[in-house]
């Protein structure tokens, strides 16, 4: 059987998916960081209210964090993944975040960051209503997410880097070949907007490097604008010198090493 996720948790690419490199150089690169899980519950209960967590406890949330690990150590097919970056995220249930979830999310990241390091900036740049402008993108996988979101809190693990430099518009064809293997029955979607936030509202310092290397483009591929002559935009998160970047441009063009597509793994039963 062929290998599905390379030793640095990297999806092997098959030869009609479009990348950079066969083999990721990791000129752009992100460090692991620390799943120090209590730390991360109350970074969330700090940003975002504990009153949006109220169905949450922290012990169930490592629980579900611990057990969406174990299930994918015993996955012959995926347990590489954990080999790559790899952080908790948490979607409390979406009525407790108010009338605009998507957006305050991108904004409970900004206010972590900028808890975490308050000499450097957090900039929300878009200026598309992200609530109402966007829609999931066809063959995500993310509306099997959105529909647990809306019933409940959902605990998942963000890989950030599992397609680095593959083009845009093959993320959904990696999606859809991973979920025809064994996932004991789990999900794995194309990482969106509200979980990357979440991600990085738990760990902050994700996108911080000050190695001399530089970390990727964290593209939100789940999303893609309702207007028809922007479908061609993607939402991502960047590092821009030191400080953090929330902001839209388009695929088009050439596959890009620096553009990251992520998964998500999530129990959604």
């Amino acid at each position: 059987m062929s290998q599905i996720v390379d030793k640095n948790g990297r999806i092997v690419p098959t030869e009609k998916e479009r990348v950079y490199s066969l083999v990721d150089r990791k000129y752009f690169c992100l460090h692991q960081p620390e799943i120090a899980l209590s730390r991360i519950y109350n970074n969330f209960v700090e940003v975002l209210g504990k009153e949006t967590l109220v169905n949450l406890s922290e012990n169930e949330f490592k629980q579900k964090f611990e057990n969406l690990v174990s299930q994918l150590k015993t996955d012959s097919n995926l347990s590489n993944l954990l080999q790559g970056v790899y952080v908790p995220f948490i979607l409390p249930k979406k009525n407790s975040l108010g009338k605009n979830p998507i957006t305050g999310l991108v904004q409970a990241a900004g206010k972590s960051f900028n808890g975490k390091f308050p000499e450097f900036d957090f900039q929300l740049i878009s200026d598309v209503k992200l609530d109402s402008d966007l829609e999931i993108r066809q063959n995500s996988s993310w509306e099997i997410l959105d529909n647990a979101w809306s019933q409940g809190p959902v605990v998942g693990i963000y890989f950030p880097t599992a397609m680095s430099g593959f083009a845009f518009p093959d993320y959904t064809s990696v999606v859809s070949r991973l979920n025809g293997n064994t996932l004991n029955g789990n999900t794995l979607v194309l990482s969106g907007i509200p979980e990357v936030a979440s991600a990085i509202t738990g760990s902050p310092d994700l996108l911080m490097k000050r190695d001399g290397k530089y970390p990727n483009l964290l593209a939100l591929a789940a999303f893609i604008e309702r207007d028809v002559a922007q479908k061609h935009f993607f939402h991502f998160f960047e590092a821009y010198g030191w400080n953090l970047y929330f902001n839209r441009r388009s695929y088009l063009g050439a596959v890009s090493e620096y553009y990251s597509g992520g998964l998500s793994f999530v129990n959604t039963h």
